[in-house]
């Protein structure tokens, strides 16, 4: 057989092949309905299908960056409330300190007004009387009302140059109006120490002795 007919024979099966395949394609879904749309359903759920994995594949992702914010919130949240507790803490103590200054602060307005009371009415406390015990030379020193003044602030003077646990057993054996002598004869670093070497009721009482 010729070769160029050969060529012309398989040309013309090509051909009637393809125009076949062409016919049949665009005659499909009127020959076979029911296949064509059994196709184009298998086509929607794959694409379907594919849609669903994509946005699976995208989840995890998304599931992080959102159980993330949910961590970063509450412990946000936590930290508010320990925050919180930290303040109402210092309040608390800020209160318990002013509380605190209010009852001191009323307590020294009581003794006031009683000191008020007490300089109205003219009164006084009594001088105490003199204790009985030995008090030395050096109440001897202080005791004579009669000496003259700068004498009398000489022998003041050694007297409360003593240390405070030497002068606090003599001091506390005078009596009141010697106390007042003394303090009106001192210097403000002697009545400080004069004031600490007594006991706080014979304090108060020599204070409110000096202010009456």
């Amino acid at each position: 057989m010729d070769k160029s007919v050969l060529l012309k024979i398989i040309g013309i099966l090509i051909a009637s092949f393809l125009v076949i395949t062409l016919v049949t394609f665009f005659l499909f879904p009127y020959l076979n309905e029911q296949k064509y749309e059994q196709i184009q359903t298998e086509r929607l759920q794959s694409s379907v299908d594919e849609q669903v994995f994509t946005d699976v594949d995208l989840m995890p992702e998304s599931n992080i960056s959102g159980t993330g914010r949910f961590a970063y919130l509450q412990q946000e949240l936590l930290r508010q409330k320990q925050e919180n507790r930290n303040w109402e803490n210092r309040v608390d103590s800020v209160l318990a300190v002013q509380n605190s200054v209010e009852q001191e602060r009323d307590s020294l307005f009581t003794e006031l007004e009683n000191l008020k009371e007490q300089i109205e009415q003219g009164g006084g406390l009594i001088a105490g009387n003199r204790q009985d015990a030995d008090s030395g030379n050096d109440v001897e020193m202080v005791a004579a009302a009669d000496e003259p003044t700068e004498e009398f602030s000489e022998r003041v003077k050694s007297l409360l140059n003593l240390d405070e646990e030497e002068l606090k057993p003599i001091a506390n054996q005078m009596t009141q109006d010697e106390l007042v002598r003394i303090y009106r004869h001192s210097g403000n670093i002697q009545r400080e120490k004069l004031l600490r070497s007594l006991n706080p009721e014979r304090a108060a009482k020599l204070m409110r002795e000096i202010m009456l």
